[in-house]
């Protein structure tokens, strides 16, 4: 599916593009601050990051206030931001059948149309029906939910015959079949992979933009620190060579200028008096509302 998390932890040069590393350490720290000092950022760009990052991490509340202030449009109706924390809630809380009405509530043909989703929430239940003790039950419920978006999805296939295989167990409590339940950490990435469907359906990334850009102006920093220095004289020499390799074609020149300052002047007027940042503030220092999703802490 289209919107998957884009979850980016570099922690050396071996894990990232050896070009991108190499423009990297081109710059000093320095010249590098210097450069995100002068980067143009628009008022109506830092208001859809803002309300992208609050919108993942489930902040309805101030996502509102923030809606209304700016007068922007939401990414998702605020009722399923809502919605994604109860369904979330009542996942872990085992409460499969409650996590479905709010599916619902956000979209009915949600689970009609990912049958990987649809398994995970069954798979819930069925556990549940064999913890209980009713092998019959539980084996039709199988046959008539699980099935047929087995046959639609094969490689869910395995899930399924290890969720049957505690049909064969006395005891339930022994560390296999607990190993086979899950417990909690199966609730999570079911509870997970339902909030990335619902994330797909507006077309929003799992890791807001905000955190991403953050997550790679601090690699980009390490980059510079952990960077082999040169010698004064070495760097000159580099320097000097880049730029009679880059030095521009004049007319290239004027037209850059000219669309740059068009810009500058295009962000002056869009500037206005806006108080985002005290909603951004607001969002990222509320615990309650932060603790519904983990994420947006991590």
């Amino acid at each position: 599916m289209s919107g998957r998390s884009q979850n980016i932890s570099f922690n050396s040069f071996d894990e990232f593009d050896p070009e991108s590393v190499r423009k990297l350490t081109d710059f000093t720290m320095s010249s590098w601050v210097r450069k995100l000092g002068e980067a143009e950022v628009f008022e109506t760009d830092m208001q859809h990051l803002i309300l992208n990052y609050l919108t993942i991490n489930g902040l309805v509340g101030p996502a509102e206030e923030f809606i209304r202030e700016a007068r922007i449009d939401p990414q998702m109706p605020l009722h399923c931001i809502d919605c994604r924390a109860k369904i979330r809630e009542a996942i872990l809380a085992g409460r499969t059948e409650d996590a479905i009405r709010q599916i619902s509530c956000i979209d009915p043909m949600l689970l009609n149309a990912d049958a990987e989703v649809t398994f995970l929430l069954h798979k819930q239940q069925l556990l549940r029906l064999i913890e209980a003790g009713d092998p019959e039950l539980a084996i039709d419920f199988a046959q008539q939910n699980l099935a047929p978006c087995v046959k639609e999805c094969p490689h869910l296939l395995p899930q399924l015959e290890e969720a049957m295989t505690l049909l064969a167990f006395n005891d339930l409590n022994c560390p296999e079949a607990q190993r086979l339940i899950g417990g909690m950490e199966q609730r999570e990435k079911t509870a997970k992979r339902i909030d990335e469907a619902i994330l797909d359906l507006y077309r929003i990334e799992q890791e807001s933009a905000l955190e991403l850009l953050a997550k790679n102006a601090l690699f980009s920093q390490g980059c510079l620190h952990n960077a082999p220095q040169e010698e004064p004289q070495e760097a000159g020499h580099r320097r000097q060579s880049q730029l009679a390799l880059s030095t521009p074609d004049p007319g290239t020149v004027a037209y850059s200028s000219q669309d740059r300052e068009h810009s500058r002047e295009f962000g002056r007027r869009r500037r206005a008096d806006g108080a985002f940042a005290k909603h951004l503030a607001e969002a990222t220092t509320k615990p309650e509302a932060i603790a519904r999703f983990p994420s947006a802490v991590t």
